[in-house]
């Protein structure tokens, strides 16, 4: 079955872009446009263009060269179980995370089956665990590493604070120590209320009862 597709493909002629022997185009086939397009009108000694005349036989066709099995693209459990070994062989899709596509692999291995995008499923299974394992463990260490910042900041902060209150409170005990001198000497500065004017003014005062 493999030689017969082999040799089967290799009787289709590579088809080529119009004008891809001027300009250097990639190897994708674009229909030709051009009203007066000799490839599109299909001249004699032109390059040739697809048509159903050279599409592969119904039994081989999108069978894998390499293989000769029919391609399946999975999803899922279910997926798997449908397979047939013998005609199918597994294609994992690419929509699928890194964490079910282990899981996946890791069920084929046990059924046996060949997947197509992976080729060697223990050695991918390998290397993918440990990548990810790599991956948690620097996660991990950065976020302890900003947790011990944090702490280190919230330290400095409270250090800073500590510092601040002291230098009040010492502010705050100059200007009460500066200021009681201050207010005794005001006091001791302060005269004594003469009596005497006092006394004068009531014995003069006119009201009845009262000596004079």
């Amino acid at each position: 079955m493999k030689k017969l597709i082999s040799e089967l493909r290799k009787k289709k002629p590579k088809f080529k872009r119009t004008d891809s022997n001027k300009y250097k185009f990639k190897n994708k086939w674009r229909a030709p446009r051009g009203l007066q397009n000799k490839q599109r009108l299909k001249r004699k000694g032109h390059v040739k263009q697809p048509s159903i005349g050279y599409g592969s036989p119904a039994n081989i066709k999108y069978l894998e060269s390499t293989t000769g099995l029919k391609p399946v693209v999975i999803s899922n459990f279910k997926d798997i179980e449908n397979i047939d070994s013998k005609t199918e062989i597994i294609l994992i899709s690419k929509k699928v995370g890194v964490r079910k596509k282990i899981e996946l692999l890791k069920k084929c291995q046990e059924l046996k089956l060949d997947v197509f995008n992976v080729k060697e499923i223990s050695e991918y299974l390998s290397t993918v665990e440990k990548s990810m394992k790599d991956k948690k463990t620097s996660k991990q260490k950065a976020i302890e590493k900003k947790r011990k910042e944090k702490e280190e900041a919230l330290k400095k902060k409270e250090g800073k604070d500590s510092e601040k209150k002291e230098k009040k409170e010492e502010r705050i005990k100059k200007e009460v120590n500066e200021s009681k001198p201050k207010e005794i000497k005001e006091i001791v500065e302060k005269k004594p209320k003469d009596t005497t004017q006092s006394k004068s003014g009531h014995s003069k005062s006119s009201v009845p009862g009262n000596k004079q």
